[in-house]
């Protein structure tokens, strides 16, 4: 924000404010859904009146049981601010979905669109985030920790972090078939 006194002829000093905008970005799919097997494509565009100053996308595809989040809310003592910390991953989190994320270099300053593109998990993959009780775990299919759940019955969400910007993370539901 940058303030700008003003003196006019008549002695008033008149503060003229000019709000900086800040910078947004948004998640393009090119496909509305995919099939496991094939590529997630899409696109990251950066708008912004101002400079991003984000060292990197990170792209990831995160699958969220439904019926276990919708009993964990319905738990006593359900935190809501526990989901919010899946917002300040870090590197590590981040490599540890490795197979399920992409990571996408920002040039200082960029402004416009970052095309990305992986490939869509298959079920021996998956590593399930759910909230029970108001705490976060990752579950994995593959050991059987998620009684019941089948990779169809996921819901998956596409999720986009600027690392080392302030920009809240972007997200779209995202349908997948299986092959």
């Amino acid at each position: 924000m940058v303030v700008i006194p003003v003196l006019l002829c008549l002695g008033v000093v008149v503060v003229i404010i000019i709000k900086a905008q800040k910078g947004k970005f948004e998640v393009k799919m090119t496909q509305p859904s995919f099939t496991t097997g094939e590529d997630v494509t899409g696109t990251v565009s950066l708008k912004t009146g101002s400079e991003i100053s984000a060292e990197r996308a990170v792209v990831m595809l995160v699958g969220m049981y439904e019926e276990r989040r919708r009993k964990a809310r319905s738990t006593v003592g359900y935190d809501d601010t526990a989901e919010e910390e899946w917002d300040s991953y870090t590197d590590e989190a981040f490599r540890h979905e490795e197979d399920l994320a992409v990571e996408l270099p920002i040039p200082k300053g960029f402004k416009g669109d970052i095309d990305f593109a992986f490939p869509a998990p298959r079920p021996e993959q998956v590593t399930v985030r759910t909230n029970v009780g108001g705490v976060l775990q990752g579950l994995d299919i593959r050991e059987g920790e998620l009684p019941g759940a089948g990779f169809a019955m996921l819901t998956w969400t596409l999720e986009v972090h600027l690392v080392g910007s302030d920009l809240e993370p972007v997200s779209k539901v995202v349908p997948i078939t299986l092959a």
